[in-house]
């Protein structure tokens, strides 16, 4: 008899609520002991490997300046695979599949350094240094074409 990933083996000696146990054999290998009542009404249908969260191959995938490039031993706090990324500065950065699937994690952390802004050409303007931050946000120092030095938000730029 099978019930979804599992084929039943063989009845054992053993009760739980008054139900037979019956040892089980999961697609995946894993075995199990399940009581007859969620055999018949079809409550479990695995060991419960369905639920662990099914590992995705991100290898040469972008994601912002990032190229992943190989999977890692490392494993993060919530079980996520750590990879191994290439990041457009040069950079080399290990960043969890969830940090990249979800868009947390776009650089190596280049992309917080202020320096990366400077040199930069925005229309007319090009960033000479940071100003500071006025009202939650970054402003910029600007030359512009026409020969005059502005302060602007980074939103703006």
């Amino acid at each position: 008899m099978r019930v979804g990933k599992i084929t039943v083996v063989e009845p054992t000696e053993q009760r739980k609520n008054r139900y037979i146990m019956w040892k089980c054999r999961c697609d995946c290998g894993n075995e199990l002991l399940v009581e007859s009542r969620h055999l018949k009404r079809g409550t479990i249908k695995d060991c419960g490997c369905s639920s662990v969260k099914a590992k995705r191959d991100l290898r040469n995938q972008r994601f912002g300046k990032l190229l992943v490039v190989n999977e890692t031993e490392k494993r993060a706090n919530n079980g996520n695979v750590v990879w191994e990324c290439q990041c457009d500065c040069g950079n080399v950065a290990e960043v969890s599949s969830h940090m990249l699937l979800n868009g947390y994690k776009k650089s190596c952390g280049c992309l917080r350094e202020r320096r990366d802004w400077i040199g930069k050409k925005f229309g007319y303007l090009t960033v000479i240094e940071y100003g500071g931050k006025e009202k939650r946000s970054h402003m910029w120092v600007c030359h512009c074409e026409c020969g005059k030095v502005i302060r602007v938000r980074q939103s703006n730029l």
